[in-house]
């Protein structure tokens, strides 16, 4: 499951988007993050939760679950890997929730003010999070 770097630049994940944390930190945030930790522990393992299992998984954690087959490792940090409109392959690192307003005011802030879509697709480039399109939303 691990992959190279190819395709992707070594700024895609401390843009003033994503705050300037190094590597080690982030590895520390999705370790720790109970959404991540939760669909790393089926990942990791390389198989599906059984129904027993699935039945108390929160929602967030089934719909990482759902995205598997888009989920790649590069340098101990988690990314789902999609094609995207502009880029090419897009990896979108998978974001802890505490980041998530801290993101999302980077975007809608530092990047202006240009609407949900725009928001929600400068988003996609750089990360990803279960209900990330409600988040902006809202």
């Amino acid at each position: 499951m691990e992959s190279g770097s190819e395709g992707t630049s070594k700024e895609q994940g401390n843009t003033h988007t994503l705050p300037g944390y190094t590597r080690v930190e982030r590895i520390v945030f999705q370790n720790t993050d109970p959404t991540i930790k939760g669909f790393k522990a089926f990942w990791d393992r390389g198989r599906k939760p059984s129904s027993k299992e699935r039945a108390v998984l929160s929602n967030s954690v089934k719909k990482f679950l759902k995205q598997r087959k888009f989920i790649q490792k590069r340098d101990g940090l988690i990314y789902r890997v999609v094609a995207g409109a502009r880029h090419g392959r897009v990896w979108q690192l998978l974001l802890r929730a505490c980041l998530r307003d801290q993101v999302l005011d980077g975007v809608h802030n530092g990047m202006g003010h240009r609407g949900i879509e725009h928001t929600v697709n400068l988003l996609r480039e750089r990360c990803f999070w279960a209900g990330l399109y409600d988040d902006v939303e809202n």
